[in-house]
């Protein structure tokens, strides 16, 4: 088994979710194989997207992220049940984005609940105001993304990992 292909491996224990087979054993086993793949898109939208979430405060490690997206696939498990590989990965995406921003939002309430240090803001190069911060348009925008019909949303997801 170890040798076939993540794709490929996904898409059999899709395909035993569908059928009737125990579904803790097979969404584990799922999730296990899958793990390297979703640690590298947990890795390249944190990178690219979210920088700012791997400095302090919030130090956010790859393995920090993929351990939380893994507690809401599992969950999520319980009621989707994707048919594809390509909607199992979409909904792992959709999972690391909503993560993130969550993360990204409490550290933006909690620094507005704080107020910024003034040492910290002097010393914070032009590029730590960066695109990944979110303003309030870009909260609208991200909601409104959520609110569309998945295959529509799954191109936004698709843009953001290859960007």
């Amino acid at each position: 088994m170890q040798d076939e292909h993540t794709t490929a491996a996904v898409h059999r224990y899709l395909q035993d979710l569908a059928g009737d087979a125990p579904m803790k054993p097979v969404v584990r086993a799922l999730l296990g194989r899958s793990a390297g793949r979703l640690e590298q898109l947990c890795r390249t939208l944190l990178v690219r997207q979210y920088p700012r979430l791997m400095r302090p405060p919030v130090n956010l490690a790859v393995e920090e992220m993929l351990s939380a997206v893994i507690e809401r696939l599992i969950k999520a498990m319980r009621q989707v049940r994707p048919e594809t590989p390509r909607q199992f990965f979409a909904l792992a995406t959709k999972h690391m984005r909503w993560e993130l921003n969550d993360l990204a939002r409490r550290l933006d309430f909690r620094a507005r609940e704080v107020g910024l240090d003034a040492d910290i803001a002097a010393s914070a190069s032009p590029t730590d105001s960066s695109s990944d911060a979110l303003t309030p348009g870009a909260v609208r925008m991200l909601e409104a993304i959520d609110a569309l019909p998945d295959d529509a949303r799954e191109v936004f997801d698709l843009v953001r990992i290859q960007g």
